[in-house]
């Protein structure tokens, strides 16, 4: 079923019977979009045609002539999905549908709908103003909107302000609590300051105790916990009391499967992603997750496909096509890349999404000034770090490393990573991901400038960390640090052996990395370098084949929809 298609049928449900005009319907179904009655009209014939809703007697879809449609079969919900703090009314009749209009949008999960949701909520809060709920919810769509997409403090401090003032007017509304605990921990975020963790865990924990049967509860904190060290299990535990509470929530299904694939279970993540996509196929955002879940056990074609498919509703957010270029510059398709960073540069060509991934292209052809120029973007004189992946902010922190060394400015190079990462030089516990990428570059960077003990140092630290890393870093593969980290100690037969023993198919993601780092320059020439490359580059080409004859089945079947369509 499509998007619209299902969200048709949703807003159509949600109205128990009611009419629903055809201009409310094409604005909701296609928002920010010009569309043709058309539209609406093949959505509906479409929907029908799956309903086996016949031609001379409507079952369940009738049509109020020249106004819109309407649901003529009862709707009755498989379960309660609204936490008790929903069911709450304000007393006031007109408050409660304000805010019951206000929930159909906050559901939708996407930017558009949380800004509509938001103005109900605001009007909710006029009209009921010793609410709780509205108050809270007003919070909700607050922080959505300006903790994922749009980054503004000063917004975030107003919705962390009415989830206090949810709080203030009753202290059991658990769900205010989990507002006010995302609200601190994005307002941190984005001022580049530090919020204790256990604080946040404190807030989180009080939702639980306060919510014990919601799902939404368990579902954050088991969100939390999975990035805290040696809380997997807990995590897990949470997210799971989740899904048995609500087995029908897309949002639980989601949660778990990002954490299963953060802890290293990717099949078991796949399995909830999908889950996820079947509940609610217009949010875009587990099928990333299935794209970048299967990215990372290096399916490249499937996950090239599922996030083609994710790119198609989130057609004005840039990191879509940006990812979608690494994956087809890992698949060894130049004209997929290109077509891919042109999408994405049409969108935000100053990004520093922009600069990673041109960095990581130019640096994949050998092409270093380029990369250099690049990498300084991402990482400028101040040293401050950008809001970009961590992995990209390794790869620029070596490739200006390895400018410096060739113009004989070492020390330039020492006091940028001193600068975006001062835990290298006091033996702290970085929390940043970057730590063990940039400990082994600086490793290399002692060698070179003659300071052999603190090399030492810091390489046996990286063979210390990379084995209790948390899953959730992996997403810088730790398998070629050790790799590096070996070689560098000097056991190049042991860097062998682990190419030839541990090579996988999960390697492509970052194999052409190793292209253009000095530090293994030596292995290239062995036997066991030769072969791991060329078991690579076979899984690459089977990759690309099968990912054309994916796209070409998808093109076939998206004319037959059409000429489905266009027949009906």
């Amino acid at each position: 079923m499509r998007p619209q298609v299902m969200s048709l049928l949703v807003c159509l449900a949600s109205q128990q019977g009611a009419m629903l005009k055809s201009e409310d319907l094409l604005r909701d179904l296609w928002p920010n979009k010009i569309v043709t009655d058309a539209a609406l009209y093949n959505c509906v014939a479409e929907l029908r045609r799956l309903l086996d809703d016949g031609k001379h007697a409507r079952r369940y879809i009738e049509t109020v002539h020249k106004k819109g449609y309407r649901l003529r079969e009862p709707v009755v919900f498989a379960t309660n999905r609204t936490a008790k703090s929903d069911n709450r009314s304000t007393g006031n009749s007109e408050a409660d549908t304000v805010i019951r209009s206000g929930l159909q949008r906050l559901n939708r999960h996407n930017l558009e709908g949380w800004k509509q949701a938001e103005t109900y909520f605001r009007r909710a809060t006029k009209l009921a103003p010793e609410s709780t709920v509205a108050w809270q919810k007003l919070a909700e769509s607050i922080v959505l909107q300006f903790g994922t997409f749009e980054k503004s403090a000063d917004q975030l401090n107003e919705g962390l302000e009415a989830a206090e003032h949810a709080i203030a007017l009753d202290d059991s509304n658990g769900l205010a609590w989990i507002s006010r605990a995302r609200a601190e921990a994005a307002i941190a975020k984005i001022n580049g300051g530090e919020i204790s963790q256990q604080r946040i865990l404190s807030l989180y924990e009080r939702a639980v105790e306060l919510l014990p049967e919601t799902d939404e509860a368990h579902r954050e904190l088991g969100n939390l916990l999975v990035r805290v060290p040696c809380k997997a299990a807990a995590a897990l535990h949470h997210l799971e009391k989740s899904v048995q509470l609500d087995s029908l929530c897309a949002e639980n299904h989601f949660a778990i499967g990002q954490a299963y694939r953060l802890v290293g279970r990717p099949l078991d993540a796949l399995k909830s992603l999908h889950r996820a996509r079947e509940l609610q196929p217009d949010n875009p955002y587990a099928i990333w997750d299935i794209s970048l879940t299967y990215y990372h056990i290096g399916s490249l074609a499937d996950a090239m496909y599922w996030g083609s498919e994710a790119c198609k509703f989130e057609r004005d957010d840039p990191s879509g096509p940006f990812l979608l270029a690494h994956i087809a510059l890992n698949l060894g398709s130049s004209r997929l890349t290109e077509t891919w960073i042109r999408r994405g540069m049409a969108l935000a060509p100053d990004a520093p999404i922009s600069f990673a991934t041109r960095m990581a292209v130019a640096c994949a052809k050998s092409e270093f000034d380029t990369a250099a120029g690049l990498a300084s973007r991402l990482i400028p004189d101040s040293g401050e770090m950008r809001q970009v992946h961590p992995g990209a902010v390794a790869q620029a922190l070596w490739v200006l490393r390895d400018l410096d060394i060739e113009q004989k400015q070492p020390e330039m190079a020492l006091d940028r990573y001193r600068n975006v990462a001062p835990d290298l030089f006091d033996n702290g516990d970085s929390a940043q991901r970057v730590w063990l990428v940039a400990a082994l570059d600086l490793a290399y960077l002692h060698r070179v400038m003659g300071d052999e003990a603190r090399a030492q140092d810091l390489l046996h630290s990286v063979l210390a960390r990379a084995a209790d890393v948390q899953f959730v870093e992996r997403e810088i593969d730790t398998q070629w640090m050790l790799l590096e980290a070996i070689f560098l100690l000097g056991d190049q037969k042991g860097a062998e052996e682990m190419l030839q023993s541990e090579v996988q198919p999960s390697w492509i993601r970052w194999w052409h990395y190793t292209t253009s780092r000095p530090t293994i320059r030596a292995l290239r020439d062995s036997r066991a370098y030769r072969e791991a490359t060329a078991f690579i580059d076979a899984h690459r080409d089977r990759e690309l084949a099968r990912y054309q004859r994916m796209a070409t089945d998808a093109t076939r079947k998206a004319r037959l929809i059409e000429s489905e369509n266009a027949a009906q």
